[in-house]
This record gives C-alpha cells, structure tokens and sequence, in this order.
C-alpha cells in the first residue's frame, strides 16, 4: 500500500495523533473573523459544521462550532471586511472538510473547539490517511503501552512511535 502525500507530511501525522476529535463535515456556517490586531497573537473565525462522521473522539452533537486561528499570512485567507478572514471561495456553505480538532477551556467564556489541523478538503484518499494514521497509532500504542521512564520514573522522550 503506497503513502499518501499526506501521511508523508509531518504535519498531517502530527496533527491527526495529537488531535482529540477528528470528523468529516459540511460546512454550515462561515462566521466573520473577531478580527483581533495580528502581531500580538491569532485573530479567530468560527465555522459551524455538520458532522458526517467522526474519525477520531466523540463530537458532542450533529453540528460543531469551531476556531480556526487567522494568522493574516496563509495562504487560504483573504483581506475583507477591514481583517483577515478565511477565504470564501474555499470555505463556502456546502463545503466538504476534514477536521483535527482540541477542546480549549480558554475560548469563549464556557470553552469551545479549536482546529488543530486542517481543515482539509474532504476527500476519499484523506479519509483513507487518517485512518491508516490513526490505526498506526493505536498500534503503537498497543505495542508499546508504557512510554520509556527515566530512573526516577520521569516519562522520557520517544524518538519514534515505536520506543
């Protein structure tokens, strides 16, 4: 079985193992940016999503509102409405994403959802990464349950999946 392009991204891998909910969904909702100064740190845009389906963690209902950090340098953003704002020829009503997602308890005042990678466009050949990635994983896991200790117990560094 040949690698994807994005299971040979660093990135990808990174952010597919590390995130706590990854799904499949349409694009409900592509809110307007809180258009926070850039420099000091990330403006944020919410998207609404319907789910379709959850790769990885449990979503915690049919649709998600979630932050996608604006940067004003990437290049799927585009100056409107006096900031930056994720591009709405990519990010329209009925777009197909991937989503890697982590909970943060700091967004809003009761917390909310973060991207954590991606998003990326829907696609049977990212569906297929994620889960050959996601099942790496949980071999990994499986294989080696308890991470490497120093002599005093600390949990050490892993060069690999595979210690």
């Amino acid at each position: 079985m040949r690698a994807t392009e994005a299971e040979r991204d660093p990135h990808f891998a990174f952010s597919v193992q590390g995130a706590e909910l990854i799904f499949a969904g349409t694009l409900v909702r592509r809110h307007h940016s809180d258009c926070a100064p850039s420099g000091g740190g990330a403006s944020y845009q919410p998207l609404t999503f319907q789910v379709d389906e959850v790769l990885k963690g449990s979503a915690p209902g049919d649709t998600i509102t979630i932050e996608c950090p604006i940067l004003g340098s990437d290049p799927l953003e585009v100056y409107e409405y006096g900031c930056y704002q994720l591009n709405p020829r990519i990010f329209h009503k009925g777009a197909k994403f991937i989503v890697a997602c982590k909970y943060k308890p700091y967004l809003r005042s009761e917390g909310g959802w973060a991207v954590f990678g991606g998003p990326w466009l829907d696609s049977p050949e990212t569906r297929e990464a994620t889960r050959r990635l996601l099942a790496a994983s949980d071999n990994a896991a499986i294989r080696n349950p308890d991470p490497p200790r120093s002599a005093s117990g600390a949990r050490l560094n892993c060069p690999t999946p595979i210690c």
